[in-house]
């Protein structure tokens, strides 16, 4: 996103992004063991599933998402949209991305399409990479982060406009289900009884510190944003609430998940009384 924007003349911080869109969530999700290598059965995620679309509402910028039946269909889409001078946005199973290495399926990665070669902007390097056309479409897949049907890609258009940051703290708090996490902490040991719990803990630990998420579940790179934003006070507790995942990430088991729950209860308490 911050690419994408960056190609309508604004030049934002990762972290400063992230708040805008309200980019902080969690939610719980059924994974497909039936794929080639399998999905954890279960696994969770971190961030908003509709940050793309808050944090063009925030700039005020429009956000075209367009559905696709075919790989090729959308692969068309995308040389159209580079022949005009528009950057490409498109969800992609990490599996199928080569210059990852990454072994397991995530059907919800966001890559930028710089060039018609398939030279692509990924928020995990600091360079471009650069896999054939063909690799490509073969990642192509819906924006969901368990497995769908269709292609989806993106791009932006408009004028970006300054956009005051308690309104984007206030949507976070509003929209955190708390209560979810509390209920991940409460299935915990059901999850460490399946037998592909192995997997899950991998998958988690992943999510929770690598994955592009600045570690901590995303929540370090959010306190970053509460700090800047004048809310020093939110940004230490967003910071304890970052230690309890990565502790988590380290020790998983039911006690570290509970902590998580009630270091994010005691964050969005706060954070509703002071924004929202």
């Amino acid at each position: 996103m911050g690419d994408a924007l960056r190609t309508l003349g604004l030049d934002l911080p990762e972290e400063l992004l992230f708040g805008l869109g309200a980019g902080l969530a969690f939610s719980v999700h059924e994974g497909d063991t039936t794929l080639t290598p399998p999905q954890a059965s279960r696994f969770f995620v971190g961030r908003s599933a509709t940050f793309e679309k808050d944090l063009c509402a925030a700039l005020q910028v429009e956000l075209h998402e367009e559905n696709f039946a075919t790989a090729g269909e959308a692969w068309l889409r995308i040389e159209e949209l580079l022949r005009d001078k528009v950057l490409p946005l498109a969800y992609t199973d990490l599996c199928e991305l080569p210059y990852t290495g990454s072994h397991g399926h995530w059907f919800g990665h966001l890559i930028a399409v710089a060039s018609p070669e398939a030279l692509v902007w990924d928020n995990g390097y600091d360079q471009p990479q650069a896999i054939s056309p063909e690799q490509l479409q073969r990642a192509l897949c819906t924006a969901k982060p368990e497995r769908g049907r269709g292609c989806t890609v993106l791009h932006l258009s408009g004028k970006p406009r300054k956009a005051p940051l308690q309104p984007s703290i206030a949507k976070n708090a509003l929209q955190m289900d708390v209560a979810a996490i509390r209920r991940f902490a409460d299935e915990f040991p059901r999850w460490q009884a399946l037998p592909d719990w192995p997997r899950i803990e991998r998958l988690a630990g992943q999510v929770v510190e690598v994955r592009g998420t600045g570690g901590g579940l995303f929540r370090r790179a959010y306190a970053q944003f509460l700090l800047d934003a004048g809310h020093p006070g939110l940004a230490a507790l967003c910071t304890e609430a970052a230690q309890a995942w990565t502790d988590l990430a380290r020790h998983a088991d039911a006690d570290h998940a509970s902590a998580c729950a009630e270091a994010e209860a005691a964050l969005w308490t706060r954070a509703r009384e002071l924004c929202a």
